[in-house]
């Protein structure tokens, strides 16, 4: 399927493990009369255009059963529908995710390193949904994971976990114009979506909702924490002192 960031023999190594562990529990299943399949639909005709991408978000978030509302356990929702989800504790910070798809039998497994931020989790889990659709799409061909394909699945990812309409309204609600938003805000509204303070700055950059420059800063500011706190990549809010004022009041720039 899509090759992801990991050395090849690191890959395959844990491919053959996924590999073996999906032979085994199909075999247990056989033994006791009954088979886990997939239920998801996973051949589309979108092919790995950028601009379909928010074709099969939709598409898939329906087939699922999620509708247009964030995603709280994706494990959970995923596991309903049949897929097998498979932490790899050991595995190098360079390897992320990988995914296994038997036709014959219509299982599909994801590997995942459970070093894995909440974020970046869920985040894999939806880039390799993504990933199995191109490859049952394609008639179960490889697809390489650069170009065309890994620019469509990022976007599917984004589309995905921040669905427009969600995003806008969630915006919405707290009345703030592009110019208005706070690092604290930031932080507060993207748990909303379990995706890191980075992507969902993105996000809104792309609907029009922060001015480039602010969510430039937010860059910035996010990447020194990142780098101060590498064990604890992502910032999360403290609920106990959080209020409207706290959230929505400007700080000083670090620039200034």
């Amino acid at each position: 399927m899509l090759a992801p960031v990991g050395t090849e023999a690191e890959l395959e190594t844990i491919l053959s493990r996924v590999r073996e562990w999906d032979g085994a529990l199909a075999e247990a299943e056989d033994a006791r009369g009954f088979a886990v399949r997939t239920a998801l639909q996973l051949v589309y005709p979108y092919g790995c255009r950028e601009e379909t991408a928010p074709l099969l978000a939709r598409d898939l978030r329906v087939s699922l059963g999620l509708g247009r509302q964030p995603v709280a356990n994706f494990d959970a929702v995923l596991e309903r529908a049949g897929v097998r989800v498979v932490p790899v504790a050991g595995a190098s910070a360079s390897f992320q995710s990988a995914s296994y798809y038997n036709p014959a039998r219509r299982t599909f497994a994801v590997a995942i390193n459970e070093s894995n931020t909440p974020e970046r989790r869920a985040y894999r889990l939806v880039y390799e949904l993504g990933g199995a659709v191109l490859f049952a799409s394609s008639d179960f061909r490889t697809v390489a994971d650069e170009g065309p394909a890994h620019r469509f699945l990022r976007a599917f990812a984004a589309d995905f976990l921040m669905p427009e309409e969600t995003v806008r309204s969630e915006v919405a609600l707290l009345g703030l114009r592009t110019d208005e938003w706070t690092l604290r805000a930031l932080v507060y509204v993207k748990e909303r979506f379990c995706v890191s303070a980075e992507a969902f700055a993105l996000r809104l950059e792309s609907l029009g909702l922060i001015e480039p420059s602010l969510r430039h800063a937010f860059r910035d500011d996010l990447r020194a924490r990142y780098r101060s706190h590498p064990r604890d990549m992502e910032p999360h809010p403290d609920r106990r002192r959080d209020n409207r004022l706290t959230l929505f009041a400007k700080q000083p720039s670090r620039r200034s």
